[in-house]
């Protein structure tokens, strides 16, 4: 059997699982604020993002959430308003969202609800 196409059977349960959301974020996702925020991407990420990646990401938590499977979101965020605490990589592409700004918000089709 070739590496990595082994199956392995598994169950979830509600308890012991959890959907993580990556980055799902308005600063990568909302086409006329990343291009506000100088975030540079293709027509094919906007398809791709818009047709694809949104509606099943939308589809994944809500599921989640009527099972009651906790959903656990993540963003990227400065933690200071001129975002010196970046990671090198984002200060030199001049990439910066910083705390509590609308870049950093999630997505509001992937919006958490009460306690996410």
């Amino acid at each position: 059997m070739a590496h990595g196409t082994e199956h392995y059977d598994f169950s979830l349960s509600a308890g012991g699982s959890a959907l993580l959301v990556v980055d799902l974020q308005r600063g990568f996702c909302d086409r006329a604020l990343a291009e506000e925020l100088g975030f540079p991407a293709s027509d094919h990420y906007w398809q791709r993002l818009d047709g694809t990646v949104l509606p099943n990401a939308a589809k994944l938590v809500e599921s989640a959430q009527s099972a009651g499977i906790e959903v656990i979101y993540t963003v990227i965020e400065a933690l200071t308003k001129d975002g010196r605490d970046r990671s090198l990589d984002h200060k030199r592409s001049d990439f910066l969202i910083p705390r509590g700004s609308p870049g950093g918000k999630v997505m509001p089709a992937l919006a958490p609800r009460g306690d996410e």
